[in-house]
């Protein structure tokens, strides 16, 4: 039985935190300016990541590299492990685009449409740039079932397929699709995630609810206000239907390393889990507290 995932707030001593207050004073001040996102991926991965000890993937992931501290260090919202299922592109890139959504939104699945095929000829094939995915399930109990499922395609190697798979049937789709799980098993037969019977076993038990509340919790503390949200090297960006304005931030951001005022974030020693203390106590969210998709607007 698919539960809601309960969302996190913060308590005023937890708000005074400076991860919580760097990230939502940046991406307050990149909203004030009117540069907002919106893509797909294809369904073969340029760079897989790395199976565990059994031959499957660690899809219990969520969460940084490890916490930042200061402004500088906003890059570490960014995993960069070698096996990380969630991930597409060299985990050297020098760029690496944070991505947090829902597989119910529909401007997350414009994005993936529309504007990721751009980034991932243009900038993941080319080594560039890493696009890292983080769960955060804002449309409902929907919405909670199809993260799961794609934590359930993720374990066996393939969630930027079912990624695809799952955008590309949203595409004409007015509003939010409500896949049930028919619909998940449909998409992971398309991904070619090689066990669907697993596939509808994992997607449709508890398994990765700690994971996918963790996930969203962390978010919320970071201070993301809807769907779909971006980071892009150090740059918060939010929704937009222009390709051009994203390429810009990308570009501005690989100049800034090879001219030296920027290095790559290093590759981390951790799995990016173990930040209880960034966690705060799970509550219910009501309808009018829960973060919101967010349509596209012009880019400035």
């Amino acid at each position: 039985m698919t539960t809601e995932v309960e969302a996190a707030t913060t308590t005023s001593e937890e708000s005074k935190r400076p991860v919580g207050a760097i990230i939502i004073a940046v991406i307050a001040a990149i909203v004030a300016l009117g540069i907002f996102l919106d893509g797909r991926i294809p369904l073969t991965p340029s760079y897989a990541a790395t199976p565990l000890a059994d031959g499957t993937y660690d899809a219990e992931m969520w969460g940084p590299q490890a916490p930042p501290a200061t402004a500088e260090q906003i890059s570490l919202l960014a995993r960069r492990d070698p096996t990380d299922p969630f991930a597409l592109g060299a985990v050297d890139a020098p760029v690496v685009l944070v991505e947090y959504s829902d597989f119910e939104c529909p401007f997350c699945a414009n994005w993936a449409n529309t504007i990721e095929p751009t980034l991932i000829a243009d900038y993941v094939n080319t080594g560039k740039l890493r696009i890292e995915w983080n769960d955060f399930p804002v449309n409902g109990a929907a919405a909670v079932a199809a993260a799961k499922a794609g934590r359930a395609a993720a374990e066996q190697g393939k969630f930027n397929e079912f990624k695809a798979a799952l955008y590309a049937a949203s595409a004409d789709v007015s509003g939010h699709p409500n896949n049930d799980i028919d619909d998940f098993v449909s998409f992971a037969a398309t991904a070619g995630v090689p066990d669907l019977a697993k596939f509808r076993e994992d997607a449709t038990s508890d398994k990765y609810d700690d994971a996918v509340t963790a996930a969203r919790n962390f978010a919320i503390m970071i201070g993301i206000q809807g769907t779909p949200t971006f980071l892009i090297g150090d740059t918060p960006f939010g929704n937009t239907d222009d390709v051009e304005a994203v390429k810009e931030v990308i570009d501005a951001q690989l100049a800034a390393i090879e001219s030296g005022k920027k290095t790559p974030t290093e590759v981390g020693d951790t799995d990016g889990r173990d930040y209880p203390e960034l966690v705060a106590p799970p509550v219910a969210v009501t309808t009018e507290d829960a973060p919101a998709d967010q349509p596209a607007t012009e880019a400035k």
